[in-house]
């Protein structure tokens, strides 16, 4: 409930932007764009719709009876994040005229405005593919077997297995084949290191042989570990030292194996019992083979051949120690391969049984596949990045228009009136970028996840658009918090009509390569009408420091006295003056500071060269 919930609040959010944006976009006219908001407000609403309309129908559910207190209270909770900005958006009264002046902002610098998107919105699906759909191979347990027979409750067994699975996967069916797989000397080498000190340890390696010229199946292990593991499954009884056995049905004199030209005679018989079935898929004994030998008999050199030629099908690890399950899933992961054979996806991994007296455990994977993400853990520290990295797009995104912030500030313009524009700004770029992210990303989920129909897929509304405007919530929090130092003049001390105040201080933002020049700059306009309401009478120089007698009112009627000290990235000025504490002294200290930050704008408008004012 509430993630269909918070869904629908991010697309009438994002649809509110949007439309509110291309309306001043596309239209000059008032009446043009008011009627064109709303048609592009329904069109982006039914547009959402169509790409996933779980969140619709579950506001339609809430207008049916029966009425659920509870229900609509988690939709008033979900829509809480974007009441704020929207309140923000369209109550206040200068909203439709400052979004004027942000349009203008994007339509003075289109290419940087359009990366900005481009960058944003690529970020955004980037970051949904990673974070909302990824590759899992994951390690599966499962108990096959009780309680295994009463030989293999002596001490732990490990028995380690190969197979191959062979998967064709269509729209309408799934077919699965699987053949088990020699065991290679690294893959034995790897099992093998997951024990400290075991007891006994098994090769089982079937081959085919000759006996007397007759094709048989021959099974090369330790005679000794069958006898005491495995003594209910098979008999063995020998006539002299040697440890070559045939099958009671079977007689032989001479058996040849391959690979190594090995002949042995025959020494004893044995008995098949039974075969202990530990899973449907792992059956020892399951070939029946014609002859048992013991691997003593054979060389190590004999040995090494026989496993080259694949023929390592079963190790079994007799061990006092239990594997740590994330040890046995490391093992799997390292080990296990897929790919591609036309039409069928091939994973090839290692199977391991887990054998005691609680019963028999198999370990397992099937190979890497692809899945929405729904862990709480892996979820948050995603929507935790891209806030991050969100973050700080959008307010580098606002902070490439310090040159129209300071000039806008400059002209009078207040610090709230500022916070405003790069609030909307942020907003408009946020609702762009996720908009497009949402409509290319949301199908990219679908294709990979393999989804066939409209599923629940908050996480990419989430990540895509919800955490995007909240972060422009948190940047514009940010900025209020911490002002905006390198845009706008710092903390202005407001004059106050009050006895015994003569004045105040406050710092303009512009960067002064050559100090001299602004001197000369200054001296070149003392006595000059260069600016409406404001003349500079005198300039001198004390200490550093430059100290300008200015004349402000319709008669010149104030004095002020300003001394500027360069700071490098600034120009601080201090006021002072007298009488200046009535309501009208109050006003036309005002007016000189404004007067003043906008006639010392015009210098960082200009070259390097000397200003020469215009005549009066």
């Amino acid at each position: 409930m509430f993630d269909k919930a918070f869904q629908l609040s991010i697309m009438i959010f994002s649809s509110l932007m949007v439309a509110q944006l291309f309306s001043r976009f596309l239209f000059e006219k008032k009446f043009y764009r008011k009627s064109n908001f709303i048609l592009l407000f329904l069109t982006l609403i039914t547009t959402m719709y169509r790409l996933e309309p779980a969140p619709f129908d579950m506001a339609l559910s809430l207008l049916t009876p029966p009425f659920r207190l509870e229900y609509l209270m988690t939709v008033i909770i979900a829509f809480l994040p974007f009441l704020i900005p929207v309140a923000i958006l369209f109550i206040r009264g200068e909203t439709w005229l400052l979004s004027e002046t942000v349009v203008r902002f994007m339509k003075r610098r289109p290419l940087r405005t359009l990366l900005n998107i481009i960058t944003i919105t690529l970020l955004l699906s980037a970051l949904v593919g990673v974070t909302s759909i990824s590759p899992v191979k994951t390690v599966y347990s499962i108990k096959i077997a009780p309680s295994p027979p009463e030989t293999l409750k002596k001490e732990k067994l490990y028995i380690l297995c190969y197979k191959k699975y062979f998967w064709k996967t269509t729209t309408e069916y799934s077919i699965q084949r699987e053949e088990i797989e020699p065991i290679t000397l690294e893959l034995k080498v790897g099992f093998l290191s997951l024990f400290k000190t075991p007891v006994d340890t098994a090769s089982f390696l079937w081959v085919k042989g000759y006996a007397d010229s007759k094709e048989i199946s021959i099974l090369i292990t330790s005679t000794e570990f069958l006898q005491k593991y495995l003594s209910e499954a098979v008999d063995l009884s020998k006539n002299d030292s040697r440890e070559v056995y045939v099958s009671r049905n079977l007689s032989a004199n001479k058996i040849v194996i391959p690979f190594t030209n090995t002949m042995l005679t025959p020494s004893g018989v044995f008995t098949i019992k039974s075969s202990i079935a530990l899973s449907r898929e792992l059956k020892i004994f399951d070939k029946r083979p014609d002859v048992i030998i013991d691997i003593e008999e054979l060389s190590p050199l004999e040995l090494l051949n026989l496993i080259d030629a694949g023929t390592t099908e079963y190790i079994i690890v007799a061990t006092k120690e239990k594997i740590e399950v994330s040890k046995l899933a490391k093992f799997i992961k390292k080990f296990s391969t897929e790919y591609t054979s036309g039409a069928q996806a091939v994973v090839e991994t290692p199977l391991v049984y887990q054998v005691d007296s609680t019963g028999v455990i198999e370990y397992f994977t099937i190979g890497t596949y692809y899945s929405l993400t729904g862990e709480l853990t892996y979820f948050s520290f995603s929507a935790i990045m891209i806030a991050v990295v969100l973050f700080s797009t959008i307010l580098g995104s606002v902070y490439e228009r310090s040159k129209e912030y300071s000039t806008i500030s400059c002209l009078g313009a207040s610090p709230r009136t500022i916070y405003f524009l790069m609030f909307l700004e942020g907003a408009y770029l946020a609702s762009l970028s996720g908009s497009a992210a949402l409509f290319t990303s949301l199908p990219f989920l679908k294709q990979v996840a393999a989804l066939k129909s409209s599923s629940d897929i908050s996480s990419a509304f989430f990540i895509s658009l919800g955490v995007s405007y909240l972060s422009v919530i948190a940047s514009y929090l940010a900025l209020r918090l911490k002002g905006i130092l390198a845009v706008t003049p710092s903390r202005t001390e407001k004059y106050t009509a009050e006895r015994g105040k003569h004045g105040g201080e406050f710092e303009v933002p512009i960067k002064i390569h050559d100090w001299n020049n602004f001197k000369r700059f200054l001296k070149g306009i003392e006595g000059k009408h260069v600016e409406a309401g404001i003349k500079i009478l005198k300039v001198t120089e004390e200490n550093g420091k430059l100290k300008a007698l200015v004349a402000c009112g319709i008669e010149r009627e104030a004095l002020y006295i300003f001394t500027l000290t360069h700071l490098g990235e600034s120009v601080k000025i201090e006021v002072a003056g007298e009488k200046t504490w009535t309501a009208e002294h109050s006003r036309l200290y005002d007016l000189a500071v404004r007067k003043f930050r906008k006639l010392a704008l015009k210098y960082t408008l200009k070259t390097s060269q000397p200003y020469t004012p215009k005549s009066s």
